[in-house]
């Protein structure tokens, strides 16, 4: 929750629900190992989860956070 804390500090959100955003963001990517275990029993292959899956995660969600604000004020713009 620290990393995603840290990583997610400048971005603008709100007081009320960036804890909630967190949490989430922490469930989903621990969420993966019980997936990927799954899936080793079915596809009998491996799927790993690293810390800089953790860390790319976290810069994609900043990323698409950032370009969705920005198309979103775009189209508000225009009514």
């Amino acid at each position: 929750m620290s990393v995603a804390n840290y990583f997610l500090g400048e971005v603008d959100l709100p007081s009320e629900i960036r804890p909630r955003i967190i949490s989430h963001i922490v469930m989903v990517h621990t969420s993966i190992q019980k997936f990927s275990e799954e899936f080793e029993r079915m596809m009998k292959r491996k799927n790993f989860s690293t810390p800089k899956n953790y860390l790319d995660f976290l810069f994609n969600y900043k990323k698409l956070l950032q370009e969705n604000r920005a198309l979103y004020s775009l189209m508000i713009g225009r009514f």
